[in-house]
C-alpha cells in the first residue's frame, strides 16, 4: 500500500480508519527507508495527535503506540522519536501511573526500550 493512502486512512474520520492506517504503515515498516517515507506524510504528527485522544479512543491509541514501538525493532529506528513523540509518551506515562491511562505500563516499558537504545533521545528531550 502505498504511503498516500497510509495517509488517507490516518486523516480519515473514524476511529477505526485511523487504528487501520497505524496497523498497515506498521506492517509496511521493514527498513530505515520505510520509517524515512512515514516520516515524510508527517506520522510523529499523527501519532501525537492520536495518544493525546480520550480513551474512548482506545483502538487508535493502542495501534499508535505499537507503530511508535516499531520504530524501536528497526536500526537507528529509534533516532525518529523526536521531541514530540517522547513527550507524548511520558505524558501516557504519568497519567498511567495515576490510574487514568490504561496505556501507562506500555508507555514505561517503551521509554525503558527507548532509554536502551538511545539514551541521546531521552536525555535531549528532558532539558526542554
Amino acid at each position: 500500500m502505498s504511503h498516500s493512502r497510509i495517509d488517507a486512512l490516518l486523516w480519515g474520520k473514524g476511529k477505526e480508519e485511523i487504528a487501520t492506517g497505524y496497523r498497515v504503515a506498521r506492517y509496511s515498516i521493514t527498513d530505515i527507508q520505510s520509517l524515512k517515507h512515514l516520516e515524510s506524510i508527517r506520522i510523529d504528527w499523527h501519532i501525537i495527535r492520536s495518544l493525546s485522544r480520550p480513551p474512548s479512543h482506545n483502538a487508535e491509541r493502542e495501534q499508535a503506540m505499537k507503530l511508535l514501538r516499531t520504530f524501536l525493532d528497526v536500526p537507528q529506528g529509534v533516532t525518529f522519536l523526536n521531541h514530540g513523540l517522547v513527550k507524548a509518551i511520558v505524558a501516557i506515562a504519568e497519567m498511567g501511573a495515576h490510574g487514568e491511562d490504561r496505556l501507562g505500563a506500555i508507555a514505561i516499558e517503551t521509554l525503558g526500550e527507548i532509554r536502551i537504545f538511545s539514551s541521546d533521545v531521552l536525555d535531549n528531550n528532558s532539558r526542554s
